[in-house]
């Protein structure tokens, strides 16, 4: 019984079990309306370098000449058809810019001193792509300028299955040739930092690629070990709490086995440590192994236990305290 008495002087396993069996952080998409409650009512003005493009709707007019003014809509191909001057392109230009080429056109022919003024009533030539671990993929066609926040709640908000990290594709022309120029946000700077410069604002034809978090592998000493994916900014803990906890015979020491840039690593766990507050919880990446080993003190307690069950019978009722 002295042995049995040493055996379980330690913490019981138990008692860990249920400190880690805690729900899973909030997921970024629980976080959102909170975060995007006063964004969702803002009412941005169309910057004034706004690019006019396929679909937008024109109101144009010629100061003192009636018959010129006419509202159009840009085709596909970017192209209106005014009075006098027929058929021109307008893709890519600001209202300011488009203004003083239909004053130069009209200037060369036909008025003295034209002043032209182009007002853009719709806008429908921005469009955003959000893919991913968003609730509604799909192209999205916005009427202004708009932030990262804002379209991903209007995409629904995310799944649980997203990462931290955000990844915006945006296509950029550069000594006469497009490319796509790759901007990487972290999820924490976005949702629970709050950092402005992460919130960017969004220009046509950028590519929101919500990133899933991946899969963490959790094996040995715990309930119930497999495979389970990364919500969020997850650390080993959580990790664990989604696995069921630890076992009775579960050691407090483990290991995180990591391929990093082509090499292996092996990182040591000291849950003690961690549930204590004296060592910081360990972030978690994509195909992480955590392995739980086994306790040998623990697993000769239990296994003496599970003698004496034999022997009085199963029914019987031994305290461990």
């Amino acid at each position: 019984m002295l042995i049995l008495g040493c055996a379980t002087s330690s913490p019981e396993p138990e008692k860990i079990a249920t400190n880690l069996q805690k729900s899973h952080p909030p997921t970024y998409s629980e976080l959102f309306p909170q975060q995007l409650s006063l964004l969702s009512e803002q009412k941005r003005p169309i910057s004034k370098d706004y690019k006019i493009g396929p679909g937008d709707l024109l109101d144009i007019s010629v100061f003192g000449v009636e018959d010129l003014q006419t509202k159009v809509r840009v085709s596909s191909s970017g192209l209106v058809t005014l009075p006098l001057i027929g058929v021109i392109s307008v893709n890519g230009l600001t209202s300011y810019e488009l203004e003083k080429k239909i004053e130069k056109v009209l200037g060369k022919k036909y008025i003295y001193n034209p002043h032209v003024t182009v007002f853009i009533k719709e806008y429908k030539s921005i469009k955003i792509t959000v893919l991913g671990a968003i609730k509604n993929p799909k192209v999205y066609e916005v009427p202004r300028d708009i932030h990262l926040m804002e379209i991903i709640s209007m995409a629904g908000g995310l799944t649980e299955e997203a990462g931290d990290k955000i990844y915006i594709n945006r296509p950029m022309k550069k000594s006469n040739r497009w490319i796509n120029k790759q901007i990487t946000i972290d999820m924490e700077d976005l949702f629970k930092k709050g950092n402005p410069q992460a919130n960017i604002l969004l220009k046509s034809g950028d590519i929101v690629h919500i990133a899933k978090g991946g899969t963490v592998y959790v094996i040995g000493e715990v309930k119930k070990p497999g495979a389970y994916s990364i919500k969020g900014r997850m650390t080993v803990t959580q990790a664990l709490a989604e696995a069921g906890g630890l076992t009775n015979i579960a050691s407090f020491k483990g290991k995180i086995f990591r391929v990093k840039n082509g090499s292996n690593e092996k990182i040591p766990i000291d849950i003690d440590s961690i549930m204590k507050g004296k060592q910081e919880d360990i972030k978690i990446m994509d195909n992480d192994v955590i392995v739980i080993s086994k306790d040998p003190g623990k697993r000769l307690g239990y296994g003496f236990f599970d003698l004496l069950k034999g022997l009085f019978g199963v029914g019987m009722s031994i305290p461990l305290k």
